[in-house]
């Protein structure tokens, strides 16, 4: 059971049939990074908890957070959170990728400048392995 932008239960479906205007979203890294996790006590029962405030959400990303009746903020969609930190992954596993490049062609410099030395000075400590 899900609640709809109308605030309204419903059931939750993600099948494409039910959807227009499909587009992919890009919001990842920059998005989870502007998000602050708190920690606080809730006013009637007390307890503590933590978790984000729906206000400070919805001025990095609107579509994060429900509106009660009248408009006014009410809360935070955190079962959406999960999209964006798919997208969060999968830039990291893109940065991932471009490291492991770049300390591959880095490697091979550093080998090609050992021969290098070594072929002029075979024994210097770099090339006493």
């Amino acid at each position: 059971v899900c609640i709809n932008v109308d605030n309204v239960l419903s059931s939750c479906s993600s099948s494409r049939r039910y959807k227009d205007n499909i587009q992919s979203m890009s919001g990842g890294l920059n998005l989870i990074s502007r998000l602050t996790p708190v920690t606080f006590d809730w006013k009637e029962s007390r307890v503590s908890d933590l978790g984000l405030i729906a206000e400070e959400v919805a001025e990095v990303e609107p579509l994060l957070v429900t509106h009660n009746k009248t408009g006014a903020i009410e809360g935070v969609k955190y079962d959406q959170l999960s999209v964006v930190l798919i997208n969060a992954v999968k830039e990291q596993q893109e940065q991932i990728k471009a490291l492991q490049q770049q300390i591959k062609e880095q490697k091979a410099e550093i080998e090609a400048f050992r021969e290098l030395v070594c072929s002029q000075n075979p024994t210097a400590k770099i090339c006493l392995k």
